[in-house]
């Protein structure tokens, strides 16, 4: 059985253009920028249950205001945000951690379980 799992473990099970490692407010401008250029698979990261980083806890205002042209606060901010994934094809990995990258995979662990990604290009 131990090695049947271990086969499993070393095929990619998923590829994508472009894997993103983090979805805090960098990760998801890259994402959608990415998008936009024309990018046809990207996938986003996150080890948290919610996309937003550090936003999440900035609960004072400043936030947004080249981006979106209004004064956001941290959370109000990666919101805003997190609608425009959620409404691009962007797929998002949430509870999700990469424990290795190699050879343009990476084998991550978390909510929906252990698994390569092989991708074309990396954003840390």
């Amino acid at each position: 059985m131990e090695r049947v799992l271990a086969y499993y473990m070393m095929r990619p099970i998923k590829k994508c253009d472009l894997l993103i490692i983090g979805g805090g407010a960098a990760g998801m401008a890259a994402a959608l920028a990415a998008k936009g250029a024309g990018l046809c698979s990207v996938i986003i990261v996150e080890r948290a249950n919610v996309l937003g980083g550090i936003l999440n806890q900035c609960i004072h205002h400043g936030f947004g205001h080249g981006y979106f042209g209004k004064d956001l606060t941290g959370p109000e901010y990666a919101e805003r945000f997190t609608r425009r994934i959620m409404e691009s094809d962007v797929e998002v990995l949430l509870e999700t951690t990469v424990i290795q990258l190699q050879n343009r995979c990476a084998l991550l662990a978390g909510s929906c379980g252990v698994g390569w990604v092989a991708f074309q290009h990396c954003i840390l």
